[in-house]
């Protein structure tokens, strides 16, 4: 892959569901091109509907990208459109396609991924998810490992979530991908101009406002017969803090809401079980904080990622 964004034609293109059900956000990023529209419509050849986008960029030594968002609103439900992202000046995107969320009583495919990183085993998954026709993507935490101490080769450039960005796009172009945040995000470094989940936050937007939330980093939000809450294991979640005050709050909304929503998912980055030796175990601290919430609020599904193996209990 090109390590570099070198030129102003869209790449990394990522959708992600708005704040209403009738809203779809798409993200992009280009060299240093600074306007940038999105498109779209029922057809290829009938792309009738537009919006100009917003564009911005974070501190990142060696980084110079320009990353783009625009909002394509007033949606049908359980429809397809087609869209494309740029403008004539500085280049379009292909045209892709994606469809909103499906009725109440419709079956629903979820796909679920963590722990990426950028390796030919990552690009096989993202392959195999690409031919599933996934209506949904839950991603709880690890996208790039950018600016992971441990591996000597990366520098703090931005180069690797570029590379993410586009070994994931054959997904992220045509299926929303929802966000809990990892330790990996975390991008604690001696010397890091982007640190503190800094590109975190400037490429990945969550509509956390939405739920009443006042971080990015928990959000819930409805999908076809889902409620979905994402949390962060990488901040306070103790009962005092404004993370567990949020959630007790959602959550108990959500049971009110149960005949319109009635399953109720929840996911976040560290496993609050794990059988493995090698990784990093069960996250007992925050199953002690977080888990009797679940369970007496009926949480139907949990998920998590953080140690490298596929386990499931009931």
């Amino acid at each position: 892959a090109i390590a570099e964004v070198e030129d102003d034609t869209p790449e990394q293109v990522r959708l992600s569901l708005g704040t209403t059900s009738s809203e779809m956000v798409v993200s992009w990023i280009t060299a240093d091109h600074k306007d940038g529209v999105v498109e779209w419509g029922f057809a290829n050849d009938n792309l009738s509907f537009s919006e100009l986008g917003i564009n911005y960029t974070y501190s990142a030594d060696e980084w110079d990208g320009v990353i783009h968002s625009a909002a394509m609103n007033s949606l049908l439900p359980a429809t397809e459109y087609h869209y494309r992202v740029g403008d004539s000046i500085g280049g379009w995107s292909s045209i892709s396609t994606f469809s909103t969320s499906p009725e109440n009583d419709t079956r629903v495919r979820i796909g679920i991924v963590a722990d990426m990183d950028v390796t030919n085993a990552a690009e096989d998954v993202v392959s195999s998810m690409a031919g599933h026709d996934l209506d949904l993507v839950l991603f709880p935490g690890d996208l790039s490992y950018a600016y992971d101490g441990t591996r000597v080769w990366d520098e703090v450039n931005g180069d690797e979530w570029d590379e993410w960005g586009r070994q994931y796009e054959p997904v992220s172009s045509t299926v929303p991908t929802m966000f809990a945040v990892g330790n990996h995000e975390n991008e604690e470094q001696d010397g890091c101009a982007g640190c503190g989940f800094q590109a975190y936050l400037s490429r990945i937007d969550m509509p956390y406002e939405a739920s009443g939330s006042d971080s990015e980093f928990w959000y819930s939000f409805n999908f076809s017969m889902f409620h979905i809450v994402s949390i962060s294991s990488e901040h306070d979640y103790s009962e005092e803090s404004s993370q567990y005050q949020w959630l007790e709050n959602d959550l108990v909304n959500a049971n009110q809401d149960r005949e319109a929503h009635p399953w109720l998912i929840t996911m976040f980055h560290r496993p609050m079980y794990s059988s493995t030796e090698s990784g990093h175990g069960s996250e007992i601290d925050f199953r002690d904080a977080i888990e009797p919430l679940l369970v007496e609020q009926n949480v139907d599904i949990v998920i998590a990622g953080h140690d490298h193996n596929y386990e499931r209990t009931f």
